[in-house]
């Protein structure tokens, strides 16, 4: 019968936290020995003493595991840190670049929005080190077109009167498009903002707030016809560019969006380096991700089936239309 492995003899026993928690660590592994209060394990030079059931080896890897737990349980502040340590470290790493600007960036956000639209976007500014604020009428929760919820950072009010970037996503945008109080804050930041976006349908809002006239612009293929009849020439790209307009297709076209807008105000360097982190690398299990790829039987499936979400949508332009016409 095989004799188990000798123990490791137990020298006298203090009470520590976990290597990852020492200081002069940098601020990523920082974040995680925040944790270390709840992560420690009894300790003798520098090891964790076994216990008679548990191996060495498991008692390293478990120490791993609590590690990356707790940078888990932090994920937000460690991607918000990573951005900002990419811009510290470029300057060190690349000294003839010039010093990264500061970019301030606002995404409108209302119910019904889709999530989507703006967590791709989200993810890609962040990465790249830009300051991101949700902007809402209050600071409800807001619902989306999943079970989750975003919390505004700040409301329409309270926004900075300068963005660099104003950013409007899509979804259920039919009241954003009749509200007065949205529209007229899109009106007032992009007197300022160097570049006004959208994504996916939420090009209908900007539409609606007068601020594509003269412009070309993208939205979700199932909203073209509905942007078009706002007298805005509708373009099928995944990304548009029309001078300081950017407007992304949808909803998966938000990441496409996203690093678009890093390399325009960033540089193609640091679009490249957030699409890394991001593992931005698309293989499609199934190539029916437009209408000319899924087919008419597919893409008629879907027009039906989801007729209740864009009719809506029609019927905003329409009332818009309505209006417009009455006051001439």
């Amino acid at each position: 019968m095989p004799t188990s492995a000798p123990l490791l003899p137990r020298p006298s026993v203090a009470t520590a936290p976990l290597p990852h928690s020492r200081q002069g660590r940098d601020s990523s592994v920082a974040v995680a020995g925040n944790c270390r209060k709840a992560a420690t394990l009894p300790i003798a030079d520098g090891w964790a003493t076994p216990r008679r059931s548990t191996s060495w080896i498991t008692l390293v890897v478990s120490r791993i595991a609590a590690q990356v737990r707790c940078r888990a349980r932090h994920a937000t502040l460690t991607c918000s840190q990573l951005g900002r340590s990419m811009t510290e470290q470029r300057s060190v790493l690349i000294p003839d670049k010039p010093a990264l600007p500061a970019v301030t960036v606002g995404i409108l956000v209302f119910d019904g929005v889709t999530l989507l639209d703006v967590i791709g976007p989200h993810t890609a500014f962040t990465l790249a080190g830009m300051h991101v604020q949700l902007i809402a009428e209050t600071l409800t929760p807001i619902s989306t077109d999943t079970s989750i919820r975003l919390t505004p950072d700040v409301t329409i009010d309270q926004s900075p009167q300068h963005l660099d970037i104003i950013c409007v996503p899509g979804g259920g945008v039919g009241d954003a498009m009749s509200s007065t109080q949205l529209c007229d804050f899109l009106r007032a930041r992009a007197t300022t903002a160097r570049y006004v976006t959208s994504v996916c349908s939420g090009a209908l809002v900007l539409a609606a707030a007068g601020l594509l006239d003269g412009y070309r612009a993208a939205t979700h293929w199932a909203t073209r016809d509905v942007l078009a009849g706002l007298g805005v020439e509708v373009s099928t790209e995944r990304v548009c560019m029309d001078r300081n307009r950017i407007t992304g297709g949808g909803i998966t076209a938000g990441i496409d969006f996203g690093l678009t807008v890093v390399a325009e105000l960033l540089g193609r360097d640091i679009a490249e380096f957030v699409q890394l982190g991001m593992e931005y690398d698309p293989q499609p299990p199934f190539d029916t991700g437009s209408p000319e790829k899924a087919g008419v039987d597919l893409t008629n499936l879907f027009t039906t089936v989801t007729k209740p979400v864009f009719q809506p949508l029609a019927d905003a332009a329409a009332h818009l239309l309505t209006q417009t016409r009455d006051r001439l």
